[in-house]
């Protein structure tokens, strides 16, 4: 969080950008930096040398070179942590859910890389009587159930539903209609093995939502692919890519 670094008690405008902070001159503002950081933080930012022939603040991934986000560099950043031990073992697991309104009908879709990126396998899995939230929980929960049945024992999973992580994270009410569901992840989750649940913007998960939204058009369909199927392909290799195309639903 940034208060962990703004030491300072006068407002802090959380909007700021990092060319609020430097001169005309192009040299850092120190005396602006000393009013909310302290001494350690204010020696790495002045460390940073500055460029004003692009003042544009761009949001950019540290885990690759170019700034790009991936899959294959978000599993290698969290191989470099010194606290993960025999990292090559993590996969990575893109879960999604669907959901029809004319019918109340679901399914929910998945999609499992190894530690490079690359494709391990898939799935589908329709879901009647369901809502957008039950699609986006069991859309996990099956996931989670085919990770550990294939002894995936360290395990990074994204999803972009926030509901759905809180709602895991925090638990719910005894009269909850997916009272069960969260319970079942949760105790899959403190089985022995690591997983990491996070949340990712929709665009970066495309291909689980496509495999969702497939088995929406497929009555009482359960599908495992061992091979990357045709509809899949082109976002899968775009996802490894890291180029992302905007989603309409």
């Amino acid at each position: 969080m940034l208060s962990q670094w703004v030491s300072s008690n006068e407002p802090f405008d959380v909007n700021a950008k990092v060319v609020d902070f430097i001169l005309p001159s192009g040299e850092w503002n120190q005396d602006l930096l000393k009013q909310y950081f302290p001494s350690n933080v204010l020696s790495t930012i002045s460390s940073v040398s500055t460029n004003l022939d692009d003042p544009c603040d761009l949001i950019t991934w540290s885990g690759s070179a170019d700034g790009t986000f991936t899959i294959k560099s978000t599993i290698h950043s969290l191989h470099q942590d010194p606290d993960s031990s025999h990292a090559p073992l993590f996969k990575k697991l893109n879960a999604d859910g669907a959901f029809a309104a004319s019918n109340h009908h679901g399914a929910c879709g998945g999609v499992f890389h190894n530690h490079d990126g690359n494709f391990i396998f898939a799935y589908i899995h329709y879901l009647p009587n369901s809502s957008p939230l039950k699609a986006e929980l069991l859309g996990i929960l099956k996931g989670l159930l085919h990770a550990w049945n294939n002894s995936f024992r360290k395990l990074i999973v994204e999803v972009d539903s926030m509901h759905a992580i809180q709602i895991i994270d925090r638990g719910c009410s005894p009269m909850h209609p997916y009272l069960k569901v969260v319970q079942e992840i949760q105790l899959l989750l403190r089985r022995s093995w690591t997983v990491h649940i996070q949340h990712v913007m929709r665009e970066a998960n495309q291909p689980a939502h496509m495999l969702a939204t497939h088995g929406l058009n497929q009555i009482n369909y359960d599908c495992i692919f061992r091979i990357v199927p045709s509809f899949l392909s082109l976002s899968l290799a775009a996802d490894v890519m890291g180029t992302w195309f905007p989603r309409n639903s």
